[in-house]
């Protein structure tokens, strides 16, 4: 856990942090309970030992994969809560739920650790097609938003609930934590897709009625038609679902693409 003014507070697990997290609000001075953010991987420790120092966030293991929902509307946060639930299959009961201010921030501890840095980079691809789903089905539910694709890295922090947001100074909003009775779940995000299958079929065996496909999906048709409206976690889940059609999915990606003011060819 950190902030700008003061020293890391270490914890061993994502389920001992939600469990403690009052104790833990406690040790931060009261005048500094602003934009703290904790880190969902667990990281080394600045080692004493001149000779043996270990990079500040060197990462060591994690235990809990993150979910932030952006651009939403906290009016019909329980609508978003359900989807989540029922998409990832998780039990809502046992994962951290939290406003961050403006957005939603569910944290779902695993029986299970990530080890490797390069273990949590070979889930990246898997972690970005979850939340291209995610999205896609707010988008058919009637619902704004997107699950950002990023979060899974091992720099990823998220804010700390129970603190102050004020990202904006002159708006500042408290983290309301909704659930912080977190267990550890059996959830795989690589169980959702087979990223080398997908891979495979596509370039291979699937056939694909393009046209079909672009005149029947609603999240594409908007994001062609609404480009300086298409944010960076919208744009990537464009990009999942056209990279998908074999032969010509490259050029759409560059064709619906190249409408947004920021577009450049590389």
């Amino acid at each position: 856990i950190w902030q700008k003014h003061f020293d890391l507070i270490a914890v061993t697990s994502i389920v001992s942090m939600f469990n403690n997290i009052d104790a833990i609000i406690n040790l931060i001075p009261e005048n500094e309970r602003y934009d703290v953010h904790f880190t969902l991987a667990n990281c080394h420790r600045p080692s004493k030992d001149k000779e043996k120092k270990i990079p500040l966030r060197l990462f060591a293991y994690q235990d809990a994969i993150p979910f932030d929902l952006d651009g939403i509307d906290l009016s019909k946060r329980l609508e978003y809560m359900e989807i989540v639930e029922r998409v990832l299959k998780i039990d809502l009961k046992k994962t951290a739920v939290s406003i961050s201010g403006h957005g939603l921030h569910f944290v779902i501890a695993l029986d299970h650790t990530i080890e490797t840095g390069e273990e949590l980079h070979k889930l990246q691809a898997h972690y970005k097609a979850v939340c291209g789903m995610l999205t896609q089905e707010f988008f058919n539910n009637g619902l704004s938003g997107n699950a950002d694709p990023v979060r899974l890295s091992e720099s990823a922090t998220l804010r700390l609930p129970k603190t102050m947001n004020c990202k904006d100074p002159e708006n500042p909003v408290k983290a309301e934590l909704l659930n912080g009775n977190v267990e550890p779940q059996p959830f795989y995000i690589d169980s959702f897709v087979s990223i080398e299958e997908e891979e495979a079929i596509a370039s291979t065996t699937r056939n694909v009625d393009t046209k079909a496909v672009l005149a029947g999906c609603e999240f594409l048709k908007h994001t062609y038609n609404n480009p300086s409206l298409v944010d960076e976690p919208q744009w990537y889940a464009m990009l999942g679902v056209l990279s998908y059609i074999p032969e010509t999915g490259r050029n759409l990606c560059h064709t619906y693409s190249n409408k947004h003011p920021d577009y450049s060819f590389e």
